[in-house]
């Protein structure tokens, strides 16, 4: 059933991850976070690394603390496509998402053409 001692479920993680992307995207950090669901911010901090479980109604309250739907912390079974959410999480992510937003219109669906050719190289 579980992932072993010491180990975080791979679920779990996964949760835990989109619990720190959608927490990052919102702009807040884990003693805010922490404050929303009625936790400490070190049980935010294990519910993120996935080592402590979040429990349905944790999750509802973490989806309306940070706007989000339920389902979004849990992947997309028919494309397995990362989210924004994702992008933000990742290192450089945010500086990313903001240079693309500042560039002008004709700029940015140049940089999309390459980053899509890129994407497909991989």
């Amino acid at each position: 059933m579980g992932a072993g001692k010491g180990k975080a479920d791979p679920i779990d993680a996964h949760v835990g991850s989109r619990l720190r992307a959608f927490r990052l995207q919102a702009g807040m950090n884990q003693t805010e976070l922490a404050r929303a669901l009625g936790v400490t911010f070190q049980q935010v901090q294990k519910y993120e690394k996935g080592v402590n479980r979040v429990s349905a109604s944790m999750l509802a309250r973490a989806s309306q603390a940070l706007h989000c739907k339920i389902d979004s912390f849990f992947p997309d079974e028919t494309t397995g496509a990362d989210t924004a959410a994702d992008v933000t999480a990742a290192p450089r992510g945010r500086e990313m998402l903001a240079i693309l937003a500042a560039l002008d219109p004709k700029r940015r669906e140049i940089l999309m053409s390459v980053a899509r050719e890129m994407a497909k190289a991989e």
